[in-house]
């Protein structure tokens, strides 16, 4: 991050931008204002612990956090991840990566450890998730081997721990396991960056 950019300015503008984004999911569900206040707080808590990073490691932490935050929304809300959500994203970060065939790995084994889960454990992980992991796999595979395999690890402990708290709450059925797959990336992204 350069000196003549101050810290207060880019978390300021993270999070603006993370609150426009919630205003894209209007397709699939209806924003309210804590949603908006919940990305815009990520997005701004992201830029300021990535900001040592440069300017254009945050702006991609912060895209990152707040397509992962819309995606968190509406699979919280639907259960189901849009392929209008993952798969351009992925295909995006492909394109974008500084080594491309790290971040192809990176998705192509993320995504098909995911696939065999879902296949040993039906119900478990839908192809939504499945789909999320391509971008997921390949921003870890990006950032190198470490942060893959700690998203990796993160993922499914994070998953257990939300499931276990709802349950603990009242909350009864099926359970969104994609907020858990963006919040172990973000985590593990985040904590090789610091």
């Amino acid at each position: 991050m350069t000196d003549s950019v101050p810290l207060w300015l880019v978390v300021a503008t993270a999070a603006a931008l993370g609150a426009l984004a919630v205003a894209t999911i209007g397709r699939w569900t209806r924003p309210t204002p804590t949603d908006h206040a919940a990305i815009a707080l990520a997005c701004g808590c992201a830029a300021a612990v990535s900001a040592g990073s440069g300017i254009a490691d945050t702006a991609a932490v912060v895209a990152l956090t707040s397509w992962a935050g819309v995606l968190c929304i509406v699979d919280g809300r639907l259960l189901r991840l849009p392929d209008e959500l993952t798969l351009p994203a992925a295909g995006a970060v492909m394109v974008a990566a500084q080594h491309p065939s790290a971040a192809i790995v990176g998705a192509a084994a993320y995504a098909g450890l995911h696939w065999l889960a879902a296949a040993a454990v039906p119900g478990a992980i839908g192809g939504g998730d499945v789909k999320l992991c391509l971008t997921l796999g390949a921003v870890g595979g990006q950032a190198g081997v470490e942060v893959w395999v700690s998203a990796a690890v993160l993922a499914p402990v994070l998953g257990l721990v939300a499931a276990a708290t709802a349950a603990a709450v009242g909350v009864r059925g099926r359970f969104p396991y994609g907020p858990p797959l963006c919040a172990a990336t973000l985590v593990a992204w985040l904590g090789a960056a610091a």
